[in-house]
């Protein structure tokens, strides 16, 4: 299989563009000198472009512009395609920080590392020196808890919150707190089931008639009860 030629260096392009303006075809060039006819045509047309002998294409600067647009375009898709994969991190919090290094490793064939520690806000050393270290009691007893978390979780099919999933654990004897219970179910992205109703401020219709100003917008009183204004239509009765 042959191999891959090396770019031709621009003093050579020039040469061979020159030598085509000056009479020669770019098939006899072909034969005395390595580049195909169809590659010295391609030069020849690229310089008359960047020059503006014609204008049916793109100049070697418009390309170079392309080319660092689609490579933004495809950074910031990888960015979004992060963030969107990991949620909201904390920074700061020591085991958000091991969070964001887990999901780090697992996606590491995915994107590139120094592109997660940017948009994940950590620095690659931090990353490299937490995966070649053994991982300490606390993260090992964390990992075991969040695995059972799980477990409860998915066998209440996924209606245990954090006060019934801190009860679950006391009855089994895991000695937690319900701090740190409702932290590892935040950084796994677990949640309860509400039967509380979502309720909204009234919204004007309009189409209907307004009530009348009977204070002109002026809402300064004098003394107790002149002028009562509120709104609690917002309060469940």
């Amino acid at each position: 299989m042959p191999g891959t030629h090396p770019p031709y260096r621009p003093e050579f392009r020039e040469q061979m563009v020159a030598l085509v303006r000056s009479g020669r075809s770019p098939e006899s060039l072909s034969r005395e000198f390595e580049p195909a006819a169809q590659t010295i045509h391609n030069w020849v047309r690229q310089a008359d472009l960047d020059e503006g002998r014609r204008t049916d294409g793109l100049t070697t600067a418009e390309r170079e512009e392309l080319r660092r647009h689609r490579r933004e375009n495809k950074q910031l898709k990888i960015e979004r395609e992060i963030l969107k994969s990991r949620g909201l991190v904390r920074a700061g919090d020591r085991d958000s920080t091991i969070e964001t290094y887990r999901f780090m490793s697992e996606h590491r064939a995915d994107y590139p590392i120094r592109t997660l520690c940017r948009v994940l806000g950590v620095s690659p050393s931090g990353y490299y020196a937490w995966r070649d270290r053994p991982s300490s009691a606390r993260e090992g007893k964390n990992r075991r808890l969040l695995e059972r978390i799980r477990e409860i979780h998915a066998f209440s099919r996924e209606t245990y919150g954090r006060p019934r999933m801190y009860a679950e654990l006391r009855d089994e004897g895991w000695r937690v707190n319900h701090k740190r219970v409702a932290r590892l179910m935040a950084l796994d992205g677990l949640q309860g089931a509400s039967t509380r109703k979502k309720w909204r401020t009234t919204k004007r219709d309009r189409d209907a008639r307004p009530a009348p100003d009977l204070v002109d917008r002026n809402f300064a009183a004098d003394r107790p009860d002149q002028l009562w204004v509120a709104d609690i239509t917002y309060v469940r009765t």
